[in-house]
């Protein structure tokens, strides 16, 4: 004769508590917040120049929540803050726009809204490990 473990039945409230404890299976990804995707869109749309509040931006796009809670969505979601995703933007625009035209960096930082030359100057070191002008220099060797 074999040994069968005894069979737990369990009814009603005490069957949902038991179940409680078991593990559940891992369920797929959550669906990307349409929130999140639609302020990203519009960064993107924009080069990373917003130029407002997160508050204005979601009641100009019709988000129906505060600035706060869209920047939490949106970290969620992509994993990065809004202000990191729109500057990172701007300064791709910038590598962009250093490779295909002769606009001097004054012109390109202005336009995408640093304040001066030397804080886009830092800032783009700090992303590309080079210099403005050394990205240039560098990008007209390589073609």
């Amino acid at each position: 004769m074999l040994y069968q473990s005894p069979e737990v039945i369990a009814h009603s409230s005490s069957a949902r508590l038991l179940r409680s404890f078991q593990p559940q299976p891992i369920t797929s990804e959550p669906e990307p917040d349409r929130r999140s995707s639609k302020l990203r869109r519009f960064i993107d749309g924009n080069d990373g120049q917003v130029g407002w509040s997160l508050d204005t931006v979601c009641q100009a796009l019709g988000l129906g929540i505060s600035g706060a809670h869209a920047g939490r969505l949106f970290k969620r979601q992509f994993g990065i803050g809004v202000r990191e995703y729109a500057s990172g933007r701007r300064l791709m625009k910038a590598a962009h726009l250093l490779r295909t035209t002769n606009l001097c960096i004054k012109t390109i930082s202005g336009n995408l809204g640093y304040r001066s030359t030397a804080d886009f100057s830092r800032k783009f070191k700090q992303e590309f490990n080079l210099t403005p002008s050394d990205y240039r220099n560098q990008g007209s060797r390589d073609s």
